[in-house]
């Protein structure tokens, strides 16, 4: 469309052409308009002309995307990033400026990825640590306003912290070009100009970086995942530990092969089961996963998952976590599918899952206050943490206002089961019970740390709900082993 429109403006001025040749009044005019017409016409051709399909600009990028062993190339090395702001003044940063350092990390984050927001002042920590060797570039899709936006209203001191220190490349659009992905964090480690690994975040700690700095891994030591083209097509079932990736979940439909893919990526086992969807009643309900034989691992996520406050976070996900990966029939529907996994998970596990009743360690909430004191007269409901809650017109976190009480975390317009819903993601392993008999809508101020127990228990404590540990009769998923008497 866009030539379209300069073919026409380039025929309304040779057609004006053409009637001043015509007239014999106008002879030298004519001359002038001519040579006025053609410096016009040519030089509106020339700044239209595309830009290079590999130079990065705006327009269509012709981008091989990079993998573990490549090198990286001139025209990425050269190529002039947008700062968010830097220490230094400089306005935009190239890789090419950090050659000279053996190891470059590319951080992939958003404003609006929690995980990410968590790590960041950590990996600086890191960088600063190594700083003769290594150069940290975090990198965002999202622009500079969108950014610094975020830094002005969040109520996290580790972020505001950081946040005049933080030279993030923003608005980009060639390097995730390079390094294509779906999720974030996303990481990039390159030594000595080479792409040598794509680690999960959760990996990259003060031993990693040694480690890799003295020793970096052989390309060819990776599993490219590059089809062979003589695949035939193949069924599967496969029960394997933790993966050096981040926690993934995905199925993909092969109409080549007519075969149905999934699998599932760094979960402890109450997940992996949860994911089946053959025990919704219960586990939507209580989430309970008990076992009748002794593991050497951990059920479900505790407290020890925790990355923010475990040192040893990364030795629990080892442990504790594991993969299932399956190939069926392109025929399987979701409930066979879902089936399989069970029955799958069963014999890998060499055990029986089954629904059961059992008097289990819980938490009870319960309210001995006035409710006029919590209940809402907001319009709308959101959930607020660290001053900010997101937009989903914007899709960026923006400012909220204080609590009544001054808080910067709190839950507004919510019911009940929202408080039970956080309380059994900030502490799993224990069902939370409603003992409040509360039906109306509520504002709920929450601790500066959900992870926190003792924190959140104070919290709600200071307006009149009580959160206390106890025992009940529920139903459960229990994982009992084959030899179990009820068989």
């Amino acid at each position: 469309m866009n030539n379209f429109y300069k073919g026409g403006r380039g025929l309304c001025l040779l057609e004006w052409l053409s009637h001043l040749f015509k007239s014999k009044n106008n002879r030298s005019r004519t001359l002038f308009c001519f040579g006025v017409c053609f410096v016009l016409l040519f030089s509106n051709q020339l700044q239209a002309q595309e830009p290079r399909r590999d130079s990065g600009a705006d327009g269509q990028l012709n981008i091989q995307p990079l993998q573990i062993g490549d090198s990286i190339p001139t025209a990425l090395w050269d190529f002039a990033h947008t700062l968010i702001q830097s220490a230094s003044g400089n306005k935009t940063i190239r890789l090419g400026d950090y050659s000279s350092k053996k190891l470059i990390v590319l951080d992939f984050w958003a404003t609006w990825c929690t995980t990410c927001l968590a790590r960041l002042p950590n990996l600086h920590r890191l960088a600063e640590a190594n700083s003769s060797e290594m150069e940290l570039i975090p990198v965002t899709y999202e622009d500079a306003d969108k950014v610094a936006r975020y830094f002005g209203i969040t109520k996290n001191e580790k972020l505001q912290k950081l946040w005049p220190h933080l030279n993030s490349v923003v608005g980009d659009k060639l390097l995730k070009a390079y390094f294509p992905h779906t999720a974030l964090p996303h990481l990039v480690i390159i030594r000595d100009g080479i792409v040598v690994d794509i680690p999960p975040s959760i990996l990259v700690d003060s031993l990693y970086l040694s480690n890799i700095i003295a020793n970096p891994p052989r390309a060819d030591a990776h599993d490219k995942n590059v089809p062979n083209g003589d695949e035939k097509k193949t069924f599967f079932s496969k029960f394997s530990g933790f993966k050096q990736q981040e926690s993934s979940a995905a199925t993909r439909l092969d109409t080549v092969l007519q075969s149905r893919h999934v699998h599932y990526s760094n979960y402890p086992i109450a997940m992996l089961y949860r994911l089946t969807g053959c025990f919704d009643e219960v586990l939507t309900t209580t989430g309970l996963v008990v076992a009748d034989t002794l593991f050497d691992f951990d059920l479900d996520f505790t407290s020890a998952s925790r990355e923010s406050t475990n040192p040893q976070y990364l030795d629990w996900c080892q442990r504790n976590l594991f993969c299932y990966e399956a190939s069926v029939p392109a025929s399987y529907d979701g409930q066979a599918l879902k089936l399989r996994m069970k029955n799958d998970l069963d014999f890998f596990l060499a055990v029986r899952s089954f629904v059961d009743k059992r008097t289990v360690p819980v938490y009870l909430l319960k309210y001995n206050g006035k409710l006029e004191t919590i209940l809402s007269n907001k319009k709308q409901g959101m959930l607020v943490t660290d001053g900010t809650v997101y937009d989903r017109n914007t899709r960026e976190r923006i400012k909220a206002p204080l609590s009544a009480n001054g808080n910067a975390n709190y839950m507004q317009r919510c019911r009940i089961k929202d408080v039970l819903d956080l309380l059994k993601q900030s502490f799993p392993g224990r069902a939370v019970i409603d003992e409040t008999g509360i039906t109306a809508l509520l504002d709920i101020d929450l601790p500066d740390d959900c992870k926190d127990f003792a924190a959140f228990r104070d919290a709600l404590y200071r307006q009149n709900f009580i959160l206390e540990e106890g025992l009940r009769s529920l139903d459960v998923l229990v994982l009992s082993p084959y030899q179990s008497n009820r068989y």
